[in-house]
């Protein structure tokens, strides 16, 4: 019977270092060419990164604001992309025209592939500063979710033993 007693005891104090769900910090690691983010030496995804950083009360703000100035800045440089590629398809048409000798159709299509080109090139450019912040917003966001979860122990134990009413009572709080 002082066997089941002790080990019960013994098993109800080891049992926060072993039930408890902490998580080890965000972390970002360099990978060839790209920036992965890690937790527990374990590859995040955007999706499991997003539910992560929205569960924390203090990382969520930054978190929005992260999303919303890299969805600015990835709509720019879409809308770049798509000029880029007209001033592409302008320049092929003026070297087409140029080909066939119709001068006055050449010059045209020339202009109109430098207006495209520099349009599209603007607003890549317009895109940059809102890339940054974006970039700025998602470590702030990653600082302060590591902040606010301390990965070396738990800070507060409570162990309460009393009677209810049918019987013995242990609570036990982590």
């Amino acid at each position: 019977m002082k066997k089941f007693i002790f080990l019960g005891i013994f098993s109800i104090l080891i049992s926060p270092g072993a039930l408890a769900q902490v998580s080890g910090p965000i972390t970002f690691e360099k990978k060839g060419m790209k920036k992965v983010i890690m937790q527990d030496n374990k590859t995040l995804s955007a999706k499991q990164l997003a539910s992560i950083l929205n569960a924390d009360q203090a990382s969520t703000r930054e978190f929005k604001a992260a999303k919303t100035n890299s969805l600015i800045g990835v709509a720019s440089m879409g809308v770049g992309t798509v000029f880029l590629g007209a001033g592409l398809v302008y320049t092929l048409k003026a070297a087409q025209a140029t080909n066939d000798g119709d001068l006055s159709g050449s010059t045209d299509y020339s202009n109109m592939s430098g207006a495209a080109m520099l349009v599209g090139a603007g607003f890549y450019l317009a895109s940059l500063p809102f890339i940054i912040m974006s970039n700025s917003h998602m470590k702030k966001s990653i600082n302060l979710y590591n902040s606010s979860h301390k990965t070396s122990s738990i800070d507060k134990i409570d162990l309460n033993i009393g009677f209810s009413g049918n019987g013995a009572m242990i609570q036990f709080r982590f």
